[in-house]
């Protein structure tokens, strides 16, 4: 199959693959739009799989971003179930596993991540270790807890928390395995960090933080213990690992693309060739002296967003905020910015009744913010950040200021 030459092909039909060919059409672009995805289903949101899609809340036809009448209506080409398997830069055009080959005018790659994996923790379609990234995984797992008692989450980031309170929601023993000192280490502060530890200690979740586990203890094929290097073994008949994700750049890396853990690309999200860009989990973006891969469903869409703005009629560099959110319970976090930045922080709310916001500051200007079950305060925080407000540490110290007032005093 040939198309014009003008066309815009999209590998990856996660949700920055579908945000770009939905927003590239919203924008004016009028040309071809080809999206291609290995999965053999229409787009679809991840977030869902962790919470809602496990407690029987959403089906899998609840998850679709749209019906398959959007694609009809907005001459969206859909190509599912097949994989590309090279770029040929010279040629512009991309090959795929069944032997055809595309042509493009500009080439996005929307490839995401996978599961980072442990090489004594393989995951089989006959064992009970599982992982949780796509529709398949989240199938597999919600069979898996239809019969589960004792889960072993070995990972304290997002997903690993998000699973655990599903996991004790619906009446198992859980134990989370965290190699660094405490959970969500890479992407909330210490306080935060804290507070979401005690949480899951009052929900019943025993959390073993500065822990490695040295290896799995087998029946068969079914794992029934994870043992620890203190010697300790969790007694368990459901594994979820959930150690961080590597970028899908492969495919970039085969054609001579600079890559490191993601696609290297600039503040215009372009890679080294002009005729290709990439967004979301695979993309490494250089920002503000840094180089950032962020994974997270906010990122893609913001990226997606921008790529269709600048191939209409945006030019200015690429800076959004970053942003990412994580239910747990009944709680919902909310985070703007990036934490690591922080070198000084204030507390805000109320935290002994889970209504709080932690501000972070660097050289005394507001850099992020971590806001518990405060959405007015997640969205003020992000308006100022965006708008690259120089608020600082006295203009919320005083008891009677919050971010929404600090707000408005700039408006």
């Amino acid at each position: 199959m040939q198309e014009e030459a003008h066309s815009l092909v999209i590998v990856g039909a996660g949700q920055g693959g579908f945000q770009l060919a939905a927003s590239a059409r919203a924008a004016g672009f009028t040309k071809p739009i080809i999206l291609i995805g290995d999965e053999g289903v229409a787009p679809y949101g991840r977030p869902p799989l962790s919470k809602a899609f496990l407690l029987d809340k959403l089906s899998a036809d609840g998850l679709a971003l749209q019906p398959g009448k959007f694609y009809e209506h907005k001459q969206i080409h859909l190509m599912l179930g097949v994989a590309v398997d090279g770029i040929d830069r010279k040629l512009r055009c991309v090959h795929l596993a069944d032997g055809r080959r595309i042509d493009y005018g500009h080439l996005v790659l929307a490839t995401g991540s996978r599961p980072r994996q442990l090489p004594f923790a393989p995951i089989t379609t006959d064992n009970n270790i599982h992982q949780l990234r796509d529709l398949h995984d989240a199938q597999r797992l919600k069979t898996a807890l239809s019969t589960a008692s004792k889960a072993v989450v070995i990972g304290g980031g997002f997903i690993g928390l998000e699973f655990a309170a599903v996991a004790r929601l619906m009446g198992l023993n859980v134990h989370v395995v965290e190699a660094a000192p405490r959970v969500m280490f890479r992407s909330a502060s210490p306080t935060l960090s804290t507070n979401f530890e005690q949480m899951h200690l009052r929900q019943g979740v025993q959390i073993h933080t500065s822990s490695i586990v040295k290896d799995i203890v087998w029946h068969g094929p079914h794992a029934t213990g994870i043992q620890l290097e203190s010697g300790e073994i969790l007694d368990c008949d459901l594994v979820l690992v959930g150690v961080g994700g590597r970028a899908n750049d492969e495919l970039a890396a085969e054609t001579g693309l600079p890559t490191s853990d993601g696609v290297l690309v600039d503040a215009y999200l372009q890679t080294s060739d002009p005729f290709i860009s990439a967004i979301g989990d695979c993309a490494r973006i250089t920002q503000e002296d840094d180089s950032v891969r962020m994974e997270s469903v906010q990122n893609a869409v913001d990226q997606a967003k921008y790529v269709a703005r600048r191939m209409t009629e945006h030019s200015e560099r690429y800076g959004a905020v970053a942003w990412f959110w994580s239910e747990q319970y009944q709680t919902k976090l909310q985070i703007a910015g990036l934490v690591e930045r922080s070198k000084a922080q204030v507390v805000r709310g109320l935290p002994a009744e889970g209504r709080y916001s932690i501000c972070h500051f660097d050289d005394q200007r507001l850099v992020a913010v971590e806001s518990v079950n405060e959405p007015s305060t997640h969205v003020a925080a992000r308006q100022i950040l965006e708008r690259r407000l120089a608020v600082t540490i006295q203009d919320i110290e005083t008891a009677e200021m919050d971010l929404r007032m600090v707000l408005r005093q700039y408006a």
